[in-house]
């Protein structure tokens, strides 16, 4: 090391050139040169000159910093009506790089600038991999077709050429040969007899091999489920499950298989009153029916269907007053206790929006029996309103545009497109 560096200083090389070209640090060097006196005489000597030559140099450093003046509105305009990268735009107004992505800065044109260097990286590399693929085209073709008509899958093809070339640029030299199917057929039968013969061996080594596996047992699961409602977002505890009951990995794993989706989605299914969801009221964003919400009587009300909406816009339409409903009723669908919520109110009336089709489902026959036990107790009355029991045709589509257009119907995009959908097929009918 000490000669490389005596060999850099008599070349007038100063203390940052070194370093440079050793890849070592400051103190490092220092602690090579400190018993050589001579040594380090010459490489501060060096240093001075090669910053004297730095202060001359300041001069043109000035004058590209009023280059920048001059030619602002230039580079500007080449950054904002050309593809011309950092770079480029550096050889061609003879300034540094700074300079422009200051300018870049003060025009507000930095994110176009950006995005035209990565269009010139982008262009070299494309370049750069044509050269790559025809280069492999012109030399080993005649190497790649005796290798993959032999029966080689792409990564031995890949290892037994000379020179290395990635796989994808493989695969567009064999598609480029047309040989592409032929090779996909030797990885078929290559997957095909490496898992066969992972099969046998471990076969073999497992042969005669018992394993025993402890069992689950209720209080483990009981256990599992109360780490899942303490954590719903990150999931149960695994140190906490093994230090208590002393088991392995495995029993984790069993239990994982079993209460998986309930781990990710414990309002799905745990039942009745240990779900989080009980007694909550469901968001409007639930079911898969059009969503959004209504400005009516400047109150925003929010609908979970397309039935839902244009009932409601009828009902304002026609000055019928209705509220949506606060009303619980609880019920029990297969063998778990639920929770259900009517839509609206009109005066004493509890109303729940349904299709025709929908009647006749067993859960809305069990939500609509306890409805009307809960109707009884508290005087009340209860129905359904369908497409068929108001006339509904007198919401027209143009209705429902104006509707969209004033921004009385908040909705998304997405729901816009399928509730032009759902109008088209109710008018054609």
């Amino acid at each position: 090391m000490l000669k490389k560096i005596k060999l850099y200083a008599e070349q007038g090389l100063a203390l940052s050139e070194i370093r440079k070209e050793l890849k070592i640090s400051k103190k490092q060097l220092s602690i090579l040169i400190k018993d050589d006196n001579n040594l380090e005489r010459k490489i501060v000597s060096n240093t001075r000159l090669y910053t004297n030559k730095n202060l001359k140099n300041g001069a043109i450093i000035t004058r590209k910093r009023w280059r920048t003046k001059v030619h602002f509105d230039l580079v500007v305009l080449d950054i904002l009506n050309t593809n011309l990268s950092r770079l480029e735009l550096c050889s061609k107004y003879n300034l540094f790089a700074n300079n422009i992505t200051k300018i870049a800065r003060d025009s507000n044109s930095y994110d176009k600038l950006n995005f035209n260097n990565q269009f010139y990286k982008n262009k070299l590399k494309l370049e750069k991999n044509e050269s790559i693929i025809n280069y492999f085209f012109k030399n080993y073709s005649s190497n790649i077709k005796n290798m993959i008509n032999y029966g080689f899958h792409l990564k031995i093809i890949q290892e037994s050429l000379p020179e290395h070339i990635s796989g994808k640029l493989l695969n567009v030299v064999i598609k480029k040969l047309g040989l592409h199917d032929k090779r996909l057929e030797n990885t078929k039968k290559v997957n095909i007899s490496n898992s066969k013969k992972g099969c046998i061996a471990a076969a073999k080594i497992n042969k005669g091999k018992t394993y025993i596996r402890r069992p689950l047992t209720i209080d483990m699961e009981i256990y599992y489920q109360d780490l899942i409602k303490k954590k719903e977002k990150n999931g149960p505890s695994k140190s906490l499950f093994h230090k208590y009951f002393g088991t392995s990995g495995t029993v984790w794993g069993l239990l994982q298989k079993k209460y998986g989706e309930l781990e990710r989605n414990p309002s799905k299914f745990l039942p009745g009153k240990l779900n989080p969801m009980y007694q909550r009221e469901p968001s409007w964003r639930a079911g898969t029916g059009i969503k959004g919400h209504v400005l009516i009587n400047g109150k925003k009300i929010h609908f979970r269907s397309s039935l839902e909406l244009r009932v409601y816009l009828f009902l304002e339409k026609n000055n019928i007053e209705f509220n949506l409903s606060k009303h619980r009723i609880p019920y029990r669908f297969e063998d778990k206790d639920r929770m259900y919520y009517p839509d609206i109110t009109i005066n004493e009336n509890i109303c729940e929006i349904k299709p025709k089709v929908k009647l006749n489902w067993e859960q809305n026959k069990a939500k609509h029996k306890n409805l009307k036990i809960y109707c009884k107790k508290f005087n009340l009355n209860c129905n359904y309103i369908t497409e068929y029991t108001y006339d509904l045709t007198t919401i027209s589509k143009k209705y429902i545009e104006d509707k969209i257009f004033k921004k009385d119907i908040l909705i998304t995009n997405k729901e816009n497109k399928r509730l032009h959908n759902y109008i088209d097929k109710w008018y054609k009918k």
